[in-house]
């Protein structure tokens, strides 16, 4: 797996207020069918633990009740199938290891973090970009872990688009902050201006470290962040921006419904399978409970070997659909998905902490052997 080199390195300087500003975190839209929601995980909020046979394999869970968030994403599909109580794979695999989950949906990453730093969930699902780069006590205090694994990137499942027929945005303007060009993205911690970043690097035009403050106060505004996928979407149809970043399923959604085309794979290069997304707790819950985080991990390793099957997690997407969408059950098929990674790598987690301290979206380095749970 590349990891960035030291020849494409960009030192970004941010003032503070300004990343504050920028972390404000992606709005994810109420299209459900990006994951399994209600149709596939529940028929009511919580999986009873006393149902069914126990996995003898595991210990018993010192906290059997647990409370985790999840944002919309295509990345927690192993998670939400583990939750079903239909007979699917892998439904009932929390109830077997004697775990009570209860799932909650949160807007934004932001929001989930700071359900997680004051305890009201147990464990979140989310960007390792955007978590890393919190301002929440919990991450700036070293007291964030990686429990799992969670999604990783592939080939075409993070581009660049651009309206059909329109020519490819002049990334010098981009770079010095002239007018005439610009790209939006959903949001500026998150993996899309990562990717962006890594790309400009790469070909020689590192964007600035003013990019994605909305312009204002004679910053650059040739990065524009647009929390909701749907509107970037609209955007770039009605020629707002030159071109746009999306993450699957959105990317292929903009294709097939909006006519946008590729400009450029940004899942490769330096962000080759760069990690997504992963499940994250707080050291305090973890040594209060660590056989529940045990379990957690265990259950977690074996629904995420389910992603291996691609017809698996197409069956889970279609049956999530409560709104039946037959553009998008067209587009189950054609998307790139990514892959679930069955264990957590501290070297392939660090290469997100090198992108993110080249777009300067970090004041410092991440030492991400002290952010991986050791159980994970």
């Amino acid at each position: 797996m590349p990891h960035p080199s030291q020849a494409q390195r960009t030192t970004v300087q941010r003032a503070e207020g300004q990343r504050t500003r920028a972390r404000s975190g992606r709005v994810r839209p109420g299209l459900r069918t990006l994951s399994l929601g209600a149709a596939l995980v529940l028929s009511a909020a919580t999986v009873s633990a006393c149902s069914g046979s126990s996995d003898a394999s595991l210990p018993t869970p010192d906290q059997p009740d647990i409370t985790v968030g999840v944002t919309t994403s295509l990345g927690d599909v192993p998670f939400l199938m583990g939750m079903a109580t239909t007979n699917t794979p892998g439904a009932g695999s929390f109830t077997k290891a004697g775990l009570s989950v209860t799932v909650q949906t949160f807007p934004t990453e932001t929001a989930e973090m700071a359900a997680l730093s004051n305890g009201s969930i147990d464990i979140a699902y989310g960007e390792y970009g955007q978590f890393f780069a919190s301002n929440d006590p919990l991450a700036s205090s070293g007291q964030l872990k990686i429990l799992s694994a969670g999604y990783d990137a592939t080939a075409g499942s993070i581009m660049m688009l651009v309206p059909r027929g329109s020519a490819t945005p002049d990334y010098t303007a981009i770079q010095d902050g002239s007018p005439g060009a610009s790209i939006a993205v959903p949001s500026a911690t998150g993996p899309e201006y990562l990717a962006l970043a890594a790309y400009l690097n790469s070909i020689g035009s590192p964007i600035s470290s003013n990019i994605g403050m909305g312009g204002s106060g004679g910053q650059n505004d040739d990065i524009k962040i647009i929390a909701d996928p749907t509107v970037e979407i609209t955007a770039a149809v009605t020629h707002q921006v030159s071109a746009i970043v999306l993450q699957e399923p959105y990317a292929t959604l903009a294709q097939e419904q909006d006519g946008l085309v590729p400009e450029v794979d940004l899942a490769s290069g330096d962000s080759t399978a760069v990690p997504l997304d992963g499940y994250f707790a707080s050291s305090t819950f973890i040594q209060k409970h660590p056989t529940t985080a045990e379990d957690f991990t265990a259950v977690m390793t074996q629904l995420q070997a389910l992603g291996t099957s691609r017809t698996v997690i197409e069956a889970a997407l279609r049956a999530a659909q409560t709104t039946p969408s037959h553009a998008y059950s067209d587009s189950i098929a054609t998307m790139q998905l990514g892959t679930y990674p069955t264990t957590t790598i501290p070297a392939k987690i660090s290469i997100v902490g090198q992108l993110m301290d080249d777009a300067g979206t970090i004041s410092s380095p991440l030492d991400v052997t002290t952010i991986v749970n050791t159980a994970s």
